[in-house]
């Protein structure tokens, strides 16, 4: 088996192959909890999570983060080093159903990425054996790290008709707007280049703040606090909706969600053309992935009106989808 994993800040996504078959995909919110908290649910046992082991201690791995108890959501460039991570990785690999993966493949920000230590201290802790749950050890063979946007090129370039001229000859920014960052890379002749990489923090966690702001503000009384709506969004956003329980009703929450996209997409997109404007080469095509494709795609079209820009196919799980290939090869 070789699995694609996308471990995020809101969501975990992940793509495995057995042999002979298609691709299997798996999506959970990121939420983790110790198994003794409860999810959520009151019920005694893992719920709509996965029961996980983590140095000796059973989480519940793969719940709203809401609604799990304990859960302290990490923004920052320790993630990796988290209980919250490992479990999650363990639920990812419990979820595949194999004993034995010959290879995972993953990504890190675009600004971890780079880091050396922090790549190989990664790849260490992914591969090897692991006991995912007190009665069952999955072995990982191998390893490999990614630039995280990398993956959503892999991806685009598996169902390009002439991949092999695409890779040789064009240049592609591949822009990736997840919870915590927005990361972008320009891939050329298949390899990233760094002078031309940015990650910035106007990501969909501040969008999903300034929608917040301003659905509280025409909703609710002007003495609101302002918090009541962000998790709602996010757990909509994740299944592919814009409809949020306000009062006795639901309301669009779209309307809201693309003002804040033009304020905090604008500003992501600021650092990202300056970022390739050294460049001794043209972008041929400007490549948008993630769980914010769609709302970022409209900063994306203004900001390089000359580049063809090309939202990809089920955006969400490209990058998992691209590091299954990597795994693969």
């Amino acid at each position: 088996m070789h699995l694609g994993l996308d471990i995020g800040y809101s969501s975990l996504k992940v793509a495995f192959t057995h042999a002979g078959e298609k691709p299997h995909h798996l999506t959970m919110p990121v939420g983790v909890s110790r198994a003794d908290h409860g999810d959520g649910n009151y019920f005694g046992d893992a719920g709509s999570g996965v029961l996980v082991n983590v140095d000796g201690e059973d989480y519940v791995a793969g719940v709203q983060p809401h609604m799990a108890a304990d859960h302290t959501r990490t923004l920052d460039r320790n993630y990796t080093r988290t209980p919250q991570y490992r479990a999650l990785y363990h639920a990812a690999l419990a979820s595949s159903g194999a004993r034995v993966i010959e290879r995972v493949a993953t990504g890190l920000p675009v600004n971890l990425f780079f880091n050396a230590e922090l790549r190989a201290e990664l790849v260490e802790q992914l591969q090897g054996r692991h006991q995912v749950t007190p009665d069952r050890v999955v072995e990982v063979r191998e390893a490999k790290v990614y630039p995280q946007p990398a993956g959503t090129y892999i991806s685009y370039l598996s169902g390009a008709s002439d991949r092999e001229g695409f890779m040789s000859t064009r240049a592609a920014l591949v822009i990736d707007p997840g919870f915590f960052s927005v990361d972008s890379v320009v891939m050329r002749h298949n390899r990233p280049y760094p002078s031309a990489a940015t990650t910035s923090t106007e990501a969909m966690s501040r969008l999903l703040e300034r929608a917040d702001e301003m659905i509280t503000k025409r909703h609710k009384s002007a003495t609101a606090t302002p918090g009541l709506f962000k998790a709602t969004l996010e757990e909509r956003l994740r299944d592919g909706r814009t409809d949020i329980p306000c009062g006795v009703r639901d309301i669009d929450a779209l309307p809201f969600l693309e003002r804040a996209a033009d304020h905090t997409g604008q500003r992501a997109l600021a650092k990202i053309t300056s970022s390739v404007r050294g460049l001794d080469f043209d972008l041929d095509i400007v490549l948008v992935a993630g769980g914010g494709a769609s709302l970022y795609a409209p900063a994306v079209r203004q900001a390089f009106p000359e580049t063809h820009v090309i939202v990809v196919e089920n955006a969400p799980m490209a990058n998992a989808d691209g590091f299954l290939v990597l795994a693969e090869g």
